[in-house]
């Protein structure tokens, strides 16, 4: 016996808003010919899933009807199917940001460097000063003094 048209429907809504969510979050990410040059792999992936995605899209828009949809499973299977290449996207894309975070390190503990800069970029900055007791520090400026 067939799965039921309600059952199907909320299976393929709650697929299809995480593939909405995860698409809309990766499309601009994915847009740049610069990150797909970098992450080749992920950017094939995407281009699959962006014309998957476009192409249910269009057809939803020419047939917006709940009824007849609720009934195609197979959307159900491309969703499912979009849904988990967007997962192995964004675990690629993670794995890209951390060696580019492991690569470019913050100053943290070292505020030394940069302490010069700031008064030549804010001329009402007197001083910048780390405070001993945590990674912060404190401004003087005109306003403070």
């Amino acid at each position: 016996m067939p799965p039921s048209p309600i059952l199907t429907w909320q299976d393929m809504l709650d697929n299809w808003l995480q593939c909405q969510s995860t698409w809309l979050y990766l499309e601009p990410i994915f847009s740049s010919d610069d990150i797909v040059k970098q992450m080749p792999e992920e950017g094939e992936k995407f281009r699959t899933v962006d014309g998957m995605w476009r192409a249910m899209m269009k057809s939803t828009h020419q047939a917006p009807a709940v009824i007849p949809i609720a009934r195609e499973k197979e959307r159900v299977d491309k969703l499912v199917e979009c849904n988990t290449l967007l997962d192995a996207i964004q675990k690629g894309l993670a794995a890209y940001l951390e060696k580019k975070r492991l690569f470019f390190p913050r100053w943290a503990g070292q505020p030394a460097p940069w302490r010069p800069h700031p008064s030549r970029l804010l001329q009402s900055i007197h001083a910048i000063c780390p405070r001993s007791s945590s990674r912060s520090t404190a401004c003087l400026s005109d306003c403070a003094l």
